[in-house]
């Protein structure tokens, strides 16, 4: 029995070294297989990889977050606007734009829908506070406003920009002229069907208008047509920055305005006597890509209203992106567009963004900040 179990044992011991010589042959025959399949891996890398130096696996290469930028602006094939120079939607623009006059009583703020205008004139009017002016040239689908009253010289200067004027009535003065020279334009007081007021907001301060409607008021009372004017300026962008941070614009007590720059934004946020100056729509700060002030005097007309001479010549301030410089406007009639020159002569020229236009009395004076370090 003892020789038998040595027998045996040995017999197991065999096959036990045979399994095992097996085994290893199986995994270098894996191994080999598995090399084998590596290799021609490698080797199809190094005939179809463009790469001198293909990266591991373990630190793969990373897309340049610059070139992505570069790629996705590639990839926005959308037209600029001539008014603007920002990307829009094709049928975005309307055939004519439409100037809505927009309350700035304190009451009244923060306005909604503001920052959509491609040109905002700036004015005085009654009791030391401004009223705004605002020039669409893009539909959007929105209640904008408020909307209030009308003066002679926000009718000129939707006049110049032949825009289709949204107002709450107006002055004895405006009246006349829009009866007389043939001023287009929607009144709410004869046609309230394109207009909303707001019950939770206070009148006078609760007007509102849609663009839309406008532009179905427009065609139904024939006056939606081609423009007959050009926009005010070129478009043309200017990278390198200049060191001005701040502008204010002092039309009043009531109604002091500063800018300041954002470089981010590459334009300047609005404030009005300290406040930030906010558009209720979008929930966020007005900024302004080009602010022009031009210098042009008043004469009252009434215990209340004023005449702006808008015709004639004068002299102004440019801002866009960090630089200030001294301008010129000119405009022989009302029917004109008004001319902006720089010192050399030849035209302004807008950086792509929103323009504000200031009307200031020359007795005083935007004041321009410089930052005293390095502005890069």
């Amino acid at each position: 029995m003892s020789a038998r179990r040595n027998h045996q044992q040995t017999n197991k011991g065999k096959d036990k070294r045979k399994n095992r010589l097996n085994r290893k042959k199986f995994i270098v025959f894996l191994a080999a297989i598995l090399l084998i399949s590596l290799g021609g891996f490698a080797g199809h890398r190094a005939i179809f990889s463009t790469e001198q130096d293909n990266p591991s696996p373990e630190s793969p290469e990373l897309p340049n977050p610059d070139e992505i930028t570069e790629e996705a602006e590639k990839e926005d094939t959308r037209p600029t606007s001539p008014f603007t120079g920002l990307p829009y939607e094709e049928g975005e623009i309307f055939k004519r734009p439409f100037a809505l006059l927009i309350d700035n009583h304190p009451n009244a703020r923060p306005q909604y829908g503001i920052q959509d205008a491609s040109y905002v004139y700036e004015v005085l009017a009654e009791g030391e506070v401004t009223r705004l002016l605002s020039i669409f040239h893009h539909a959007q689908n929105a209640n904008y406003g408020p909307i209030r009253s009308l003066r002679p010289y926000y009718a000129h200067l939707a006049r110049e920009n032949d825009a289709i004027l949204a107002h709450c009535g107006q002055s004895e003065q405006t009246a006349q002229l829009l009866w007389q020279d043939g001023y287009d334009n929607i009144d709410e007081h004869s046609h309230s069907q394109y207009y909303t007021r707001d019950s939770g907001l206070s009148s006078p301060h609760n007007l509102f208008t849609n663009l839309h409607e406008l532009e179905k008021g427009a065609q139904d009372m024939g006056l939606y047509r081609e423009p007959e004017v050009d926009p005010l300026f070129e478009i043309e962008e200017r990278d390198s920055q200049g060191p001005v941070e701040e502008i204010e614009i002092p039309f009043s007590s009531q109604n002091h305005v500063t800018y300041k720059w954002d470089k981010s934004e590459e334009g300047y946020r609005r404030y009005i006597n300290g406040q930030p100056h906010n558009d209720a729509l979008y929930g966020e700060q007005i900024v302004v890509n080009n602010v022009i002030v031009q210098y042009a005097t008043h004469e009252f007309i009434s215990d209340v209203h004023r005449k702006f001479h808008l015709n004639g010549s004068g002299e102004g301030v440019l801002v866009q992106n960090g630089h200030a410089e001294e301008i010129t406007w000119e405009k022989d009639s009302y029917g004109q567009q008004t001319t902006f020159k720089l010192s050399n002569g030849s035209k302004v020229k807008a950086h792509p963004g929103k323009t504000w236009i200031h009307i200031l009395s020359p007795q005083k004076e935007a004041i321009i900040s410089e930052k005293q370090d390095d502005y890069q």
